[in-house]
């Protein structure tokens, strides 16, 4: 028995033929925190987790490896203060909790070498996604 292709007897409303649709990585800059940690979290290694983290880092949150979560500092706070100059430094931090999907306050010691910084040394390539880099 041969596999005989179906014909299809409908046609396609034309309101469901869309034209021109940007990529979704030229929508990153104009998506919320909450959408861009979405993206984040259920994309892993896949490109669009990597524009992400560097649109995250571009807003100033970065990657805790030890405590496996992104944070930023809380400007409603004063500045932190350094514990060990250029080691360490004490402050408010918002941190985002990918279990209760929401942002949280926290003081803590924050040490630099736990932060994840291999995006501040270079931009993820956007021409492989249909976006070229904005300098």
């Amino acid at each position: 028995m041969s596999a005989v292709p179906l014909e299809q007897d409908f046609s396609l409303p034309s309101c469901y033929n869309v034209a021109n649709i940007q990529p979704l990585s030229s929508r990153i800059p104009g998506f919320s925190d909450e959408t861009l940690f979405y993206i984040f979290y259920s994309m892993p290694r896949d490109i669009m987790q990597e524009l992400v983290a560097e649109e995250l880092m571009g807003r100033k949150w970065r990657y805790h490896k030890l405590e496996r979560c992104w944070l930023t500092r809380d400007e409603t706070y004063p500045g932190p203060v350094d514990v060990e100059r250029g080691v360490s430094e004490r402050g408010v931090y918002l941190l985002w909790d990918h279990t209760s999907w929401k942002k949280v306050r926290r003081e803590f010691i924050l040490r630099y070498e736990d932060l994840d910084n291999r995006l501040d040394n270079r931009t993820v390539s956007r021409a492989a996604v249909g976006q070229p880099h904005a300098s």
